[in-house]
């Protein structure tokens, strides 16, 4: 069950860079584009495991502990840091959670 915690930080992690992705700026940089696509790839990898291996409520549940874990350090960290953190947390649990190599 700790393994859950995991995919939680993956989705919290990536939450900001995600939802950015529907607030295109014309000043945004090809680094920063880059950066959200990643968080997106988590994100959405993250989020889709949740669901299809824990089934629809615990996805959900999993899904809004990773909402909460963005309200409260999502803005604390810059997006390149929480990149980092969250595609080892999405590691940790596909290594954890028997999904990876």
């Amino acid at each position: 069950m700790g393994h859950l915690l995991f995919v939680c930080v993956a989705i919290g992690l990536t939450w900001a860079g995600f939802v950015s992705m529907f607030a295109y700026r014309p000043d945004m940089t090809k680094s920063h584009l880059v950066q959200v696509t990643a968080a997106t790839s988590i994100f959405l990898g993250s989020l889709g495991l949740a669901l299809t291996t824990h089934g629809l409520l615990m996805g959900a549940l999993l899904a809004a502990g990773g909402i909460t874990i963005a309200a409260f350090v999502g803005r604390r960290l810059s997006l390149p840091w929480s990149l980092a953190f969250a595609a080892c947390s999405f590691a940790a649990y596909l290594h954890v959670a028997g999904n990876g190599p």
